[in-house]
């Protein structure tokens, strides 16, 4: 199972989600703009909402007690502990104190995987898994890739990738998720592309990396027709990715 986030203005949720198959709030955000909030709150029934701290866009997350109010509010399936980017003691102790508190029945724990290199990257993965975490992400500001492979991926765990790093990354993360079956990932490029004016195709999927960063949210200007066609070639990547991986594996017996 595949499941695709993009990130998006307020003003985008409704057209967007209609093309999303999981839905992906940040914190600060919820708190900032009731329009965002509520469209989040009422959202399609079926569909599972990670809730993010907002270490990325803030520089540090948020209170516990803060994201904790928001992800009831939302209702929120998966929520992603503080994390702490290069300090992998620092991330642990945050899940550590977050896993002891008592939460609401429907929330599931969703941390990062921190550390200055693969392999305390790799320590960080092992160390959820031991404590029985069945959501782990893994984020685009570190060696991801190379982590990834120096784990065992357990197949009982859903595996969410934060942010887009180039085709050829995503479809190596894939393969190196293996035996995991469920992947998620989130990415507003498709977004920022359409946001500078950028059309994408299904050639020129790195044309985007790491160059633009998702619009303010409070863009009402975006070019609806150039947003759709972004989003159908963007998600068109990731599934002949995940197609690719998959019939490698069967391939292989697997």
């Amino acid at each position: 199972m595949l499941l695709i986030a993009h990130e998006c203005p307020t003003a985008y949720i409704p057209l967007v989600s209609q093309y999303t198959t999981l839905d992906f709030a940040i914190t600060h955000y919820a708190l900032e703009d009731p329009v965002y909030t509520r469209m989040y709150a009422n959202r399609q029934p079926w569909k599972a909402l990670i809730l993010d701290n907002g270490k990325f866009e803030l520089g540090n997350p948020l209170a516990v007690e803060l994201i904790l109010k928001v992800a009831n509010y939302l209702r929120a399936d998966y929520v992603v502990p503080p994390d702490h980017f290069e300090d992998l003691g620092a991330t642990m102790r945050s899940f550590d104190r977050l896993s002891r508190r008592k939460l609401s029945p429907r929330i599931t724990l969703a941390p990062v995987c921190c550390g200055k290199t693969p392999q305390e990257l790799a320590i960080c993965h092992n160390y959820y898994i031991e404590k029985g975490v069945k959501v782990i992400c893994w984020s685009f500001l570190g060696p991801r890739m190379e982590a990834i492979k120096l784990t065992k991926p357990d197949p009982q765990v859903m595996y969410h990738l934060l942010g887009w790093k180039g085709k050829d990354e995503l479809a190596e993360c894939f393969k190196a998720l293996l035996p995991a079956t469920r992947v998620s990932i989130d990415t507003s490029k498709p977004v920022a592309a359409a946001h500078e004016g950028i059309e994408l195709s299904h050639q020129n999927g790195d044309v985007i990396r790491g160059k633009y960063r998702r619009p303010p949210l409070d863009t009402v200007y975006l070019d609806e027709k150039l947003l759709l066609s972004n989003i159908k070639a963007f998600q068109f990547w990731i599934q002949a990715a995940w197609d690719k991986r998959n019939a490698s594996c069967e391939e292989k017996g697997g």
